[in-house]
């Protein structure tokens, strides 16, 4: 469940579930989801949103641009790249293998 602090955060949630749609791909979601990450991703999008209305009064590109970083961020930290030449992400696997 998502929690917004005011309406004008809530616009910002909306916003940035915009981005996530145009950045992360369907099936990259579906991994995240499969993973357990949904949740973890719903709360970085509320943060995001937050820190956004902070810095980015106006709702424009500027933000956007700011929620796809965010969430390209997000993605690194959980094992995901995107390698020069590729439209999608790939996931690193990190651990031994025998």
């Amino acid at each position: 469940m998502i929690i917004f602090l005011n309406e004008k955060h809530n616009e910002f949630i909306s916003l940035a579930f915009v981005a996530l749609r145009r950045t992360i791909p369907q099936d990259i979601r579906r991994d995240l989801k499969k993973r357990g990450l949904h949740d973890d991703l719903e709360a970085e999008i509320v943060l995001i949103a937050f820190e956004g209305m902070k810095k980015y009064p106006q709702k424009d590109k500027e933000y956007l641009n700011f929620v796809g970083r965010r969430l390209y961020r997000f993605l690194r930290n959980y094992g995901y790249r995107r390698p020069r030449g590729y439209n999608s992400y790939i996931r690193e696997e990190i651990g031994l293998h025998e």
